[in-house]
């Protein structure tokens, strides 16, 4: 869909809007009779953008920008180790 937010990151993907039957179907047939080869190296970008752009640099991005907007060096930085599962002891943790 061209409303997803990886619309941006994947330019390789064949994009349309959902709700318009015409250009829903006229995708599909773009993709039914898309040659072997450009299959292949769209798909292969794509893999690329996600190898590189994965959700560990974007945590890692997350925190360096956090720690720099309070100051804090990466090595000092307290982070609540389970946060997600209710229990909120902080701990050191190296980043």
């Amino acid at each position: 869909s061209e409303f997803a937010g990886t619309a941006r990151e994947f330019q390789e993907a064949l994009q349309v809007n959902p709700y318009a039957r015409a250009d829903f179907a006229e995708v599909i047939r773009v993709a039914l009779e898309m040659p072997v080869d450009e299959q292949r190296r769209r798909m292969t970008r794509m893999k690329a953008q996600v190898i590189e752009h994965n959700v560990y640099g974007w945590a890692a991005s997350l925190i360096t920008e956090m720690a720099q907007t309070v100051n804090v060096p990466l090595g000092e930085l307290t982070i609540p180790p389970n946060f997600l599962t209710g229990r909120m002891t902080a701990e050191k943790v190296r980043v």
